[in-house]
């Protein structure tokens, strides 16, 4: 049986926020790296 598509939409949103969530934290984390050397 295929999935509605409501779920299915809501699952492409949610992992897509998640890789957005993952990203900002890796720009943040380079971001904090590269304040954090002397210049």
């Amino acid at each position: 049986m295929p999935k509605p598509k409501r779920f299915y939409w809501r699952s492409m949103a949610g992992n897509s926020t998640c890789e957005l969530l993952k990203s900002v934290q890796m720009m943040k984390m380079r971001l904090t790296r590269v304040q954090s050397f002397p210049s």
